[in-house]
């Protein structure tokens, strides 16, 4: 007897397959956007570093007499990257300001300013500074379009999530036609069976039916000359 032949769950196999290859997209996109929101943080800040050393250069060859004028200068040149600009003296008050720097968005980066800085206005002896001698601390806050990710980026992981949704719908979808057309197939190959017996059942039917009709035949025609003790037999092979 032969053993019977597994059959491909297709509605299972394939919405498994497309389920696993859909996650492991999802999971790449997820790390994809990871990495770019980390590179674009990092681009931002180092341009952020690079206008306040540019900035730091100019306060200490200038002064503190020129660093509202320095500040508003670098915050004009740089629109697009900063809304506002802060210096913050040694006990983290704001000494200078220009634009509207916040501190919820903003970085801080330690400025060296030089003995020019070391006296500042306001200064009472005695006070425990966080910072002494020409330390300051340049507040910048930058722009919303400056912190905002290209649309391509942003449009990444939402696309790649459209399509792993679509990629398992069609994987569900492929799964039930296969098992569909499968089932087809077996119905059709269980019809073709049965019309095979049919065939062979009418074949044999009529190889019977043609010796059947000779010994009627030659009956009939012993019966017409038969002795008596033999028609009785005779009639049992017709009826």
């Amino acid at each position: 007897m032969k053993p019977a032949r597994a059959v491909m769950r297709w509605d299972l196999w394939l919405p498994g397959a497309g389920l696993l290859v859909a996650g492991m997209l999802v999971v790449l996109a997820v790390t994809t956007e990871r990495a770019q929101r980390d590179r674009h943080a990092v681009a931002l800040e180092g341009r952020l570093l690079r206008l306040a050393h540019r900035l730091e250069e100019t306060l200490r060859d200038e002064g503190p007499e020129a660093a509202a004028a320095a500040l508003a200068e670098e915050l004009d040149a740089n629109a697009a990257l900063i809304e506002g600009l802060a210096l913050l003296g040694p006990d983290d008050e704001v000494e200078t300001e220009v634009g509207s720097p916040t501190a919820a968005q903003a970085i801080e980066v330690e400025l060296f300013l030089g003995r020019g800085w070391r006296i500042r206005r306001g200064w009472q002896r005695g006070a425990t500074p966080g910072r002494r001698g020409g330390q300051r601390a340049l507040r910048l806050q930058p722009t919303a379009a400056a912190r905002a990710r290209p649309l391509s980026e942003r449009l990444l992981l939402p696309v790649v999530v459209g399509a792993a949704l679509i990629l398992v719908a069609l994987s569900v979808l492929g799964g039930v036609l296969l098992i569909r057309q499968q089932q087809e197939v077996e119905r059709r190959a269980a019809r073709q069976r049965l019309e095979g017996l049919a065939r062979a059942g009418a074949g044999l039917a009529h190889q019977l039916r043609n010796p059947l009709a000779t010994i009627k035949g030659s009956c009939q025609l012993l019966l017409e000359s038969a002795p008596a003790g033999s028609v009785k037999r005779l009639e049992a092979v017709l009826a």
